[in-house]
C-alpha cells in the first residue's frame, strides 16, 4: 500500500507541475517575458523514486531516483542532492562531470545513504534537487518515502540457502511496569519480515518461565503467510503468580515456518520482561569479572574472541543475574552477547566467550568493550562492569585489478508472471578507487532460455564509469509463457577497458523467481431430470486444474435457497496441474419454482494469495408429488389394492434410476472429451 500511496502522491505532484507550466505559457504569450525560464523547463522533468524504500538504524543503503526528460530539448546538471527529513540520516551528494539527458531520455541517480544507530524511526520525506552550477534545474519531494526501522532483529543461524529469513521482533505489555500479578496481562509480539523471502505456515510461539502461564489461550499462534516487508502482530494473554518476585524474566519468542523453497526455518529471540510483584533484593557485592582475554591487536576482516569469567566469591549462591557485553560501533557480533545466569554457586565461576569481527579492512582503530553483570531486577547501583579492548590493524583494502560488478538489480516486484513483460533495471558499480573504466559492454543471457529480450538486443553499451562511481541501465524482457515455475538465473557478462587500453572482464549471476498463473476450469452444473419440492436429491460438478501450478488448500462448498441434511463442504487439498475431480452435493428444495445456488471454490496460488471463484446455478423445482392418505387405506369389503403408494414408489424408483443413468452418461461423455483433448 505504501508504494501505491507514493505513486499517487507523485502523480498528483506532476499534474500540478503541468498545470503550473500551462499558466506560465499563457502569461508569457500575453507579454510576461521576464519570468524565470528554468521554472518552466522543470515542468518537463520527471523524477521517480524507484529503489530504496526502507532501511534500518546503523546501516547503509542506496536510494535510486530515475530522472526522465519529457521536454523537447536536452537538459544538463552537474550536481544532485538528496535531503531526508529524519534526524541521524545523511545522503552523499552526486557530483562530478555534467550529466546530459536528451529529449525523451532518462538516467538513474544512486544516492549513498548512511543511518546512524540513533536515526529517527519514522517515515522520512525525501527531496531531490538537480543543479547546473548554482542554478536549480529541478526540485521534487517525496512524502513518507523512506521507512526507517529500529535496530532490533533476531539473528539467523545455520542457514546457507539462497533465501534468508529474518525478522525484527518487538515485545510490549499493556502495563507500563511490565507484567503485573493479579491483573489482566497482554504480551504483544510484533513481527516485521525484513528477509528476502515470504514465510508461510508461520507459527509464533512463546516459551515462558515458571510462574507465568497463558490465560485461556494456546502457546502458539499461526500467522499464515508473512510476505516480504509486511508486519504481523500476535497477542498473548498471560497470568502471573502472586508469589513471583519483582524482577525481569526471560520470555523466548520462536518464529517457525517455511521459505520459498519449502525449507523449514526458525528465528528465536529472548526478551527480559519485568514483573511487578512483591520481591526481594539482590547483591553483586561478591561477584567479580575475571580471566578477561582478548587479542592485543587483530587484522580488519579477521574473527577474534573475547572471553571472560563471572566468579561468585561469596559464602552463598546468587541467582538471576544478567551478563552482557556492549558492542562498539564498527564491530559485528557473530555470537550471543547477552546471557541469563540462573544460579551461581559459592566459589564457582561461569565462563563466557564471544566471537566478533571488524569488517572494515582499511581503518586502523582501537575498540573498547564493556562487560556488565547485574541482577535481572535491574536494581540501581548493583551493576558491576569491566572494560577490555583491542587494536584493529589495517589489512589493506585497495584492488589492483579494476572490477565492475552488478551492485543492484530490480524487476518490479517479488516475482515475474510467466508470459508477462517486465523491466530489468541493473545498477553497475566500479569498485576500484583509482581506475576509471571505459568502452563497457554488458550482455545479459538467460541460462535456461526462460527470459527473452523485448524491443532490443540482450546487450548494451556504456561509455565510461569513473572510479568508485555507478551507472544504471534497463532492459525490457519477457518470461516465456510455458516457463517452469522456479527461480531462474540470468548471467551478466561485462567487458571493459581502463584508460590505458588494458582489457578486463567480469561476470555476475542474478536470480528471478517465475510464477505460473493458477487456472481452475469448472463444468456447467446440470439439474436432475426430476426435481420436487421437499424431496431430497443431489447433483454434481466436474472441475479441472488446467494450469501448470499446484492449487493449494482447495476446498469446495455450496449455498443457496435450499436445505441440506448434512454438510456439503469438500476439502480437496493440494491439486496438481492437469488433474480433475468432482463435487457431489445433496439438497432439499424448499418450494416450487426457480431454486438458485452457488458453488464456491477457494484455494491459494503458489505465492500464497487466497483466491475465490463462484459458480452460480439455478434449477426449476416442481410442486410436491401428490400424496393422498385416503388412497392408502383399503376398504375391507372391496379388498382394494394400494395403487397410490405403488405409483409413488414406482415414480421414485424411476426418478432415482434416471438420475443415476444421467450421471453415468455425463461422466462417460466428459472422459471421452478429455481423451480427445489429450
Amino acid at each position: 500500500m505504501k508504494g501505491v500511496y507514493q505513486k499517487r502522491e507523485q502523480n498528483n505532484f506532476n499534474l500540478i507541475k503541468k498545470l503550473f507550466a500551462g499558466v506560465l505559457a499563457l502569461l508569457m504569450a500575453v507579454g510576461f517575458t521576464n519570468l524565470p525560464m528554468n521554472v518552466y523547463a522543470a515542468a518537463d522533468i520527471l523524477i521517480e523514486h524507484t529503489g530504496g524504500f526502507s532501511a534500518m538504524q546503523g546501516s547503509d543503503t542506496t536510494i535510486t531516483m530515475k530522472v526522465t526528460n519529457n521536454g523537447s530539448s536536452s537538459i544538463s546538471f552537474d550536481k544532485a542532492t538528496l535531503y531526508t527529513s529524519a534526524d541521524g540520516v545523511s545522503a552523499k551528494d552526486i557530483t562530478g562531470s555534467s550529466t546530459t539527458i536528451p529529449s525523451g531520455g532518462s538516467s538513474y541517480l544512486k544516492f549513498d545513504v548512511t543511518l546512524n544507530n540513533y536515526a529517527e524511526v519514522e517515515d522520512s520525506d525525501l527531496t531531490v534537487t538537480l543543479y547546473d552550477g548554482s542554478t536549480v534545474v529541478d526540485k521534487e519531494s517525496f512524502l513518507n518515502a523512506l521507512e526507517i526501522y529500529d535496530k532490533t532483529s533476531a539473528p539467523k543461524s545455520g542457514y546457507t540457502g539462497e533465501y534468508s529469513v529474518s525478522f525484527d521482533i518487538e515485545c510490549t505489555t499493556n502495563h507500563t511496569e511490565g507484567l503485573v500479578a493479579g491483573s489482566d496481562n497482554v504480551l504483544t509480539v510484533e513481527l516485521f519480515n525484513r528477509g528476502n523471502t515470504y514465510v508461510k505456515n508461520t507459527d509464533v510461539s512463546l516459551t515462558l518461565p515458571d510462574g507465568i502461564t497463558l490465560h485461556n489461550a494456546a502457546s502458539s499462534v499461526n500467522a499464515g503467510y508473512i510476505t516480504i516487508g509486511s508486519r504481523y502482530t500476535a497477542k498473548f494473554p498471560l497470568t502471573v503468580d502472586s508469589n513471583m518476585e519483582s524482577k525481569n524474566y526471560p520470555i523466548e519468542v520462536d518464529i517457525s515456518g517455511a521459505d520459498m523453497k519449502n525449507s523449514s526455518q526458525s528465528v528465536k529471540k529472548t526478551f527480559y520482561i519485568p514483573v511487578a510483584a512483591g520481591g526481594g533484593t539482590y547483591s553483586t557485592d561478591n561477584i567479580n569479572i575475571t580471566d578477561v582475554s582478548i587479542p592485543n591487536q587483530v587484522l580488519g576482516g579477521d574473527d577474534f574472541t573475547l572471553s571472560f569469567g563471572v566468579k561468585n566469591q561469596g559464602t552463598s549462591s546468587v541467582s538471576d543475574l544478567k551478563v552482557s557485553v556492549e558492542m562498539p560501533e564498527g564491530i559485528v557480533n557473530k555470537s550471543k552477547n547477552l546471557f541469563s545466569l540462573k544460579k551461581l554457586e559459592k566459589n564457582s565461576i561461569q565462563n563466557y566467550s564471544i566471537t566478533m569481527v571488524c569488517p572494515d579492512k582499511t581503518t586502523e582503530k582501537y575498540y573498547s568493550f564493556k562487560i556488565t553483570v547485574e541482577p535481572m531486577s535491574g536494581t540501581e547501583g548493583s551493576a558491576i562492569s569491566q572494560f577490555a579492548g583491542t587494536l584493529v590493524k589495517n589489512a589493506g583494502g585497495s584492488s589492483k585489478t579494476p572490477q565492475l560488478m552488478v551492485e543492484s538489480y530490480d524487476y518490479g516486484g517479488s516475482y515475474v508472471q510467466a508470459g508477462d513483460e517486465f523491466v530489468l533495471a541493473l545498477g553497475l558499480y566500479n569498485t576500484n578507487k583509482s581506475h576509471d573504466l571505459q568502452n563497457i559492454k554488458v550482455t545479459v543471457t538467460s541460462d535456461d532460455g526462460t527470459f527473452i529480450p523485448v524491443q532490443s538486443s540482450n546487450s548494451f553499451y556504456i561509455d565510461e564509469v569513473k572510479a568508485k562511481k555507478r551507472a544504471a541501465q534497463s532492459l525490457h524482457m519477457t518470461a516465456k509463457r510455458d516457463a517452469e515455475q522456479k527461480t531462474s538465473m540470468l548471467t551478466v557478462e561485462m567487458s571493459y577497458e581502463d584508460l590505458s587500453g588494458n582489457a578486463f572482464s567480469s561476470k555476475d549471476v542474478i536470480s528471478i523467481p517465475v510464477m505460473q498463473e493458477a487456472r481452475l476450469v469448472i463444468d456447467d452444473i446440470i439439474a436432475p431430470p426430476e426435481l420436487y419440492a421437499a424431496m431430497q436429491t443431489g447433483s454434481s460438478v466436474k472441475f479441472y486444474n488446467m494450469g501448470k501450478t499446484v492449487l493449494n488448500n482447495l476446498r469446495v462448498d455450496v449455498n443457496g435457497d435450499f436445505d441440506t441434511m448434512e454438510s456439503n463442504l469438500y476439502y480437496v487439498g493440494n491439486m496438481e496441474g492437469g488433474k480433475s475431480d468432482s463435487f457431489d452435493f445433496s439438497f432439499i428444495p424448499r418450494q416450487a419454482g426457480p431454486m438458485s445456488g452457488v458453488i464456491t471454490f477457494t484455494y491459494e496460488d503458489a505465492s500464497g494469495q487466497e483466491l475465490t471463484f463462484d459458480k452460480p446455478f439455478e434449477f426449476q423445482v416442481m410442486e410436491e408429488m401428490p400424496f393422498d392418505e385416503m388412497d392408502m387405506m383399503p376398504e375391507e369389503p372391496e379388498k382394494k389394492k394400494p395403487w397410490v403408494p405403488i405409483g409413488i414408489g414406482a415414480a421414485a424408483i424411476i426418478g432415482i434410476g434416471g438420475f443415476v443413468f444421467w450421471k453415468k452418461r455425463r461422466q462417460k461423455k466428459l472422459h471421452q472429451e478429455m481423451e480427445i483433448d489429450e
